[in-house]
C-alpha cells in the first residue's frame, strides 16, 4: 500500500514538472499570455502612461488586513519615468459562491479608474450582478476616503443594493477599498523598484 501510493506521487511530481517546464519553455504559450494580458490592460480606463505596464510587474503578499491571503499583482504605470498609477489584480474569497477576481486601475492620485471583474462563481441572474459594467462604474472616481469608511457598503452605504447578491456585492466593494488602502499605504514603495 505504501509502495502504491508512493509510485503514484512520483508520477504525479513527473507529471507536474513536466507541465511547468513546457510552459516555461514554449515561448509561443508566453508570448499568448501576454498578449491578452496587455489587450486586457489595454481595455481598462487608464491613466495615460508611456511605459509597459505588462512587463513592469510586482507581486504582493497583502498585509494581514487584506481581504484575501492571495498574491496581488500590481502591473506599474509610469509617464516619463514618474508613477502615473497601477492595475491591480486582486482576489476577495469572500463571495457569496467562491471567489471573485479583478482588475483595477488606480490613477496616481489614487482614485478607481477602472474595475473589472475577470472571474467569478456568483449565481447566474443573481449574484453575477457584481459583473455588470453599469454597477462596476460607481467606483469610478472613488478614492479611499471617498466616500467615508463607513460608506463602503452596499445596505446604508454609496453603492447601490443588488437584490440577491448582497454578499457578493459587499466583497466586491471590500475588495476595492483594499485595494485603494494598500495603494495608499505602499504604492509609492512599488515605483521605487525599477522596472523590470
Amino acid at each position: 500500500m505504501l509502495r502504491t501510493l508512493i509510485g503514484l506521487g512520483v508520477i504525479l511530481l513527473v507529471i507536474s514538472a513536466v507541465v511547468v517546464l513546457r510552459h516555461c519553455a514554449d515561448p509561443a504559450l508566453q508570448e499568448r499570455e501576454q498578449r491578452q494580458l496587455l489587450r486586457l490592460i489595454t481595455q481598462l480606463q487608464l491613466p495615460v502612461y508611456d511605459n509597459q505596464p505588462h512587463t513592469d510587474i510586482l507581486h504582493i503578499t497583502p498585509p494581514p488586513w487584506f481581504v484575501s491571503t492571495r498574491i496581488v499583482v500590481v502591473h506599474r504605470l509610469r509617464a516619463a519615468g514618474r508613477a502615473a498609477g497601477v492595475v491591480l489584480f486582486a482576489v476577495s474569497t469572500q463571495g457569496y459562491s467562491g471567489p471573485i477576481r479583478i482588475a483595477i486601475s488606480i490613477d496616481a492620485a489614487g482614485r478607481v479608474r477602472d474595475v473589472r471583474v475577470l472571474e467569478h462563481q456568483e449565481t447566474p441572474g443573481i449574484g453575477d450582478a457584481v459583473a455588470r459594467p453599469d454597477w462596476l462604474a460607481g467606483f469610478r472616481q472613488r478614492a479611499l476616503h471617498d466616500p467615508a469608511g463607513d460608506r463602503w457598503q452596499v445596505r446604508g452605504g454609496a453603492f447601490d443594493q443588488l437584490t440577491g447578491a448582497t454578499t457578493s456585492a459587499q466583497a466586491l466593494i471590500r475588495l476595492v477599498h483594499a485595494c485603494l488602502r494598500l495603494y495608499a499605504e505602499q504604492g509609492s514603495d512599488w515605483f521605487a523598484t525599477p522596472p523590470g
